[in-house]
C-alpha cells in the first residue's frame, strides 16, 4: 500500500494543474464552511490555487477509472461536489472560483477533466441545497 501511496502522489504532481498550482499562491487541504443557499456547506478542498484574478478548484479522485464511459459517470458524479466547494470558497473569501479540475489519479498516471460547465453545476448544486433545505436529503458523495 506504501507504494501505491507514493505512486497516486507522484501521478498528481506530474499533472500540468498540479505544476501550475505549484507556481502559484496555493492552499492544500483547504477546510472551508460559509453559509450557502440556507445552508452551512463546508468541507476540505484538496487544492486551492490563485490564477490571474480568480481561483481555481482541484479535487483529487482515486476511483478506478478504465473506460471513457466509466470517467463520463464519475465526473457526473463529482461535479456538483466540486461546484458546491466552488460556492463555498466564494462565499468564505469573496472571490471567483472561474476554474474546476478534477484528478482521477491512478498508479499509472493521472486523467485531468475541466469541469467544462461550472456555472450550470453551480445551478445543479444550489438545486441539491434548496432540496436538502426542503426535505432533508443528503449531498455529499462517498469520495
Amino acid at each position: 500500500m506504501p507504494r501505491t501511496i507514493e505512486l497516486l502522489a507522484a501521478s498528481a504532481l506530474a499533472t500540468p494543474t498540479v505544476r501550475t498550482a505549484a507556481q502559484q499562491r496555493h492552499w492544500r487541504e483547504l477546510y472551508v464552511a460559509a453559509p450557502v443557499g440556507g445552508r452551512l456547506l463546508e468541507g476540505y478542498v484538496d487544492l486551492v490555487y490563485e490564477r490571474d484574478d480568480a481561483l481555481v478548484i482541484v479535487d483529487y479522485k482515486t476511483d478506478a477509472v478504465d473506460s471513457d464511459r466509466s470517467l463520463r459517470a464519475k465526473v457526473d458524479r463529482y461535479r456538483v461536489q466540486v461546484a458546491a466547494y466552488a460556492l463555498a470558497v466564494e462565499a468564505a473569501t469573496g472571490r471567483r472560483v472561474d476554474h474546476a479540475v478534477l484528478l482521477f489519479l491512478a498508479e499509472q498516471g493521472a486523467t485531468e477533466v475541466v469541469i467544462d460547465d461550472l456555472a450550470d453545476a453551480r445551478a445543479s448544486a444550489l438545486r441539491a441545497i434548496a432540496t436538502i433545505v426542503d426535505g432533508g436529503a443528503d449531498l455529499s458523495p462517498s469520495d
